[in-house]
């Protein structure tokens, strides 16, 4: 029995160190055939234990399949140029513009007093008040402008376009307002009382113009300085005029201002001027500054007037010359720092060779 165990375990040890048991009989050539190098060689048989370079299965784990993947062209390499820091494009905030100081030629600004420099003011600007008709900025006005006057028997005269066969005035009422007299064609038609203790813009009133076959007719407006108790003014204020239905701005040419009528010329600076022979007569506007110059014309026809500056008599102006001549600037320096109240007033005097006395104002402009 201990020789048959011994036996068994040695056979084990044999055969699991493969080495053969020398009393075991030795296998013949023919069991071994297959393995002779000269012939088909034994096919491997796949054993239990890994072989030593192990074959690996794309299945068998990620890193494998990475391995065993051809690898790829290989890319340039990038130099991390660093790309510039997406700053984005700047929102362009727009600096506004600057919105350029625009040279008021017909719009007035609110206190028509001292205009800003650089601007040229024409005859119908309410920054000049001819006699005392002053010129009042108000943007509920019709025109955006009025002339009022408060002095006793001040007048304004509108000349009718031709064939128009009714006219309106059309005021502003208010609680500082006065009355005022009507004439057509120097007939007296009716006083109105201005007074209301609310605001009111655009109050017309309209008038049937007698058919009397004359080509034009004239309104007439008479400040009359009275009021009612409760009234806190005298004012009488123009707003416009309507005639046939047309309107017309208080600054129309047709409309003349105390002795100062208007006319039309191409010639003229923006194409209209006033113009008084009458001795006294007078208007006055201010400036900002050192200097002005007065736009004016000079002609055959023309006479004298005298330039105030804050009442103080500085140059009289003598405006005949041979020949006509439109825009002609006469000019005022070294008037002291501003503002100044300029006045220019007729004399109702010419020299020798001149037909009339008369004055025009074209413009004034500051530098």
């Amino acid at each position: 029995m201990l020789v048959l165990l011994c036996l068994i375990m040695y056979g084990t040890i044999a055969y699991l160190n493969s080495t053969p048991l020398p009393f075991l009989p030795q296998p013949t050539a023919t069991f071994t055939q297959t393995a002779s190098p000269t012939h088909t060689p034994t096919p491997t048989v796949p054993s239990p234990t890994p072989s030593s370079t192990p074959i690996i299965q794309p299945t068998a784990s990620p890193t494998a399949t990475i391995v065993i993947l051809p690898s790829p062209t290989p890319l340039p390499t990038r130099t991390n140029t660093p790309r510039p820091t997406f700053t984005p494009t700047p929102t362009r905030t727009r600096t506004p513009i600057p919105t350029p100081t625009r040279t008021p030629t017909n719009t007035p600004t609110r206190t028509p007093t001292s205009p800003p420099p650089g601007i040229t003011y024409q005859d119908s600007h309410p920054a000049i008040t001819y006699s005392s008709w002053k010129g009042v900025s108000d943007d509920r006005a019709l025109g955006k402008t009025m002339r009022c006057s408060t002095r006793r028997n001040e007048t304004m005269l509108f000349h009718s376009p031709l064939s128009a066969t009714t006219v309106s005035l059309i005021f502003y009422r208010g609680p500082d307002q006065g009355k005022a007299e009507i004439y057509i064609n120097d007939v007296p038609i009716e006083t109105l009382d201005l007074y209301r203790a609310q605001p009111q813009y655009g109050f017309e009133r309209s008038y049937e113009l007698p058919a009397s076959g004359r080509e034009q007719h004239t309104v007439k407006v008479i400040v009359l300085r009275q009021k009612r108790p409760v009234s806190g003014g005298y004012r009488v204020c123009l707003d416009g005029f309507r005639a046939d239905g047309q309107f017309l701005d208080e600054f129309h040419a047709s409309a003349q201002y105390g002795p100062w009528r208007g006319a039309s010329n191409h010639r003229a600076s923006n194409g209209t001027y006033r113009i008084t022979d009458q001795p006294n007569a007078s208007l006055t506007f201010r400036i900002p500054g050192r200097s002005f110059h007065w736009i004016t014309a000079r002609g055959p026809d023309y006479g004298k007037a005298a330039v105030y500056v804050d009442d103080r008599l500085i140059a009289t102006i003598d405006l005949y010359a041979p020949t006509r001549t439109w825009q002609h600037p006469i000019p005022f320096t070294r008037l002291g720092p501003g503002p100044h109240t300029v006045r220019i007033v007729v004399l109702g005097e010419h020299h020798p060779n001149s037909r009339g006395s008369g004055v025009v104002f074209d413009a004034f402009r500051v530098p």
